[in-house]
């Protein structure tokens, strides 16, 4: 298993995020529009679909690439989300997933270093990619349940931390959770069973930028 604790590690990642970020289709970047990611913003974080992968990938070929970034851009690891349109379940994998043994981290750290005084947080690396295309910088959390002490640490600073969960009840378990553990964050009051990325879809960015008026 590779994991990127040396240079050579990070090295051969960054090769390999160079060559999904190739590998980028037509199909691939409708996919993407089709969830509000642009062009750029793909880009900017170099999505990438899984073509000619390293041994540890070998098992998702063709699917969406979304590499894990550190604040200077080396790549620290990378997540995966199959594009295919069906049951993920009933094809023996989740919608996401990571190689097995690696730890969960939090996406696009980068923007802690580049917020000013606001940070804003949400469940899933799209929607996160919507928010920073609307020059909110966000990061995210692989999952409604992976919020811990530690990203106490990581937000300590920022007189606001709004907290994008998911319209449901997992998102507003997460959202509970975080604004226990932080007097600074605030939870959007996302539509019931809705995320930023169907809400944005639905609605475009005025509907984003009023839930933190409301």
């Amino acid at each position: 298993m590779l994991r990127p604790s040396s240079s050579e590690q990070r090295a051969i990642l960054g090769e390999a995020v160079a060559k999904y970020q190739a590998g980028v289709t037509r199909e691939v970047a409708q996919y993407l529009r089709e969830r509000g990611v642009s062009r750029e913003t793909a880009q900017r974080f170099r999505l990438g679909c899984v073509t000619d992968p390293l041994p540890e990938h070998a098992r998702f070929e063709g699917w969406l690439a979304i590499p894990y970034l550190r604040h200077d851009g080396g790549v620290l690891q990378v997540r995966f989300r199959c594009m295919d349109d069906h049951d993920h379940r009933e094809a023996g994998h989740g919608k996401y997933a990571t190689v097995a043994g690696e730890a969960a981290r939090t996406f696009n750290v980068k923007a802690l270093h580049d917020a000013a005084d606001v940070v804003h947080v949400c469940e899933g690396e799209l929607d996160a990619l919507v928010l920073n295309q609307l020059e909110l910088p966000a990061v995210a959390l692989p999952g409604a349940a992976m919020w811990g002490r530690r990203h106490r640490h990581l937000f300590a600073g920022y007189s606001r931390v709004w907290v994008w969960a998911d319209g449901d009840e997992a998102g507003a378990k997460l959202a509970n959770k975080i604004t226990a553990s932080l007097s600074t964050a605030k939870r959007v009051r996302m539509p019931s069973e809705m995320d930023v990325t169907d809400l944005y879809l639905a609605e475009g960015a005025e509907a984003i930028y009023d839930l933190m008026e409301e």
